[in-house]
């Protein structure tokens, strides 16, 4: 259907925001506490690098260090894309084509390929057997292969989350101890008996584990997000909030026998 630039994209939000938005890049969030009522976000040397009531996490796999929570159940994958110079055979491609990788238009001059997929190697220094994977699977589906012999190692390598459903984790976050204590006997089957609710890490938000496909479901968690916090009609259908729910795992988790979890 098209396709997005995700730089010029991430530029126009946040032009659309210059006047609501303190942005602060290059800065790495090493902690993250509660005092007195607001979330701090801790740098280098216990530095305070911002404060709120309300935080959201969307940093993906490393959302699980600084909730020191592994409920989550997240994992991460390394993925590269790798960019090739235009040629006759593909020039005119006007949409993108997409099989089990993809090739998109040619954007000045040149052609951007991927994804490559590693479980085991998490280095975002650009790979030469992830290019050439990247362009057997280009050639794999053109009926012209691409002359891309001693092509420059151009590109970008980054890690994405994804969940063991792979649907990602949107909403509060949960109180793991309190979640604990409370569902403790749910193992054992019994229907009728009362729980009390859910017990949440007061003003602290996820969205993670949007994979592959961050694109197109970031915007739709943003939305359910700023509803919850703003005590807004949710965006969400209700079966679709709960498949979405960062506790989910914990719970199929505490439904288990003990010696089964």
């Amino acid at each position: 259907a098209g396709y997005l630039n995700p730089r010029q994209l991430c530029v126009s939000l946040a032009d659309a925001a210059k006047k609501k938005l303190h942005l602060i890049t290059h800065t790495e969030i090493l902690k993250l506490r509660k005092k007195e009522g607001y979330w701090q976000l801790i740098g280098e040397k216990n530095c305070l690098i911002a404060e709120g009531e309300k935080v959201i996490l969307a940093n993906g796999f490393d959302a699980q260090r600084l909730l020191d929570f592994n409920g989550l159940s997240l994992s991460r994958s390394r993925g590269q894309v790798d960019v090739v110079a235009t040629q006759e055979k593909i020039s005119g491609l006007k949409l993108p084509v997409c099989h089990d990788g993809y090739l998109l238009p040619e954007v000045a001059g040149s052609h951007l390929i991927g994804a490559s997929y590693n479980f085991d190697e998490f280095s975002l220094e650009l790979s030469v057997s992830d290019q050439v994977e990247n362009i057997n699977r280009s050639n794999r589906i053109l009926y012209e292969k691409l002359g891309v012999e001693d092509t420059p190692l151009r590109g970008r390598a980054s890690i994405r989350t994804t969940s063991m459903d792979h649907l990602p984790l949107v909403g509060p976050v949960p109180n793991e101890a309190a979640y604990l204590a409370d569902y403790k006997n749910i193992c054992h089957g019994q229907r009728h008996e009362r729980y009390p609710a859910a017990s949440y890490r007061s003003g602290l938000f996820i969205t993670t584990g949007h994979g592959s496909r961050g694109l197109v479901s970031c915007f739709a968690a943003a939305a359910y997000l700023t509803s919850l916090i703003a005590g807004k009609p949710i965006t969400l259908a209700k079966d679709v909030a709960h498949r979405l729910h960062p506790a989910r795992f914990l719970i199929r988790s505490l439904k288990k026998r003990p010696g089964r979890r």
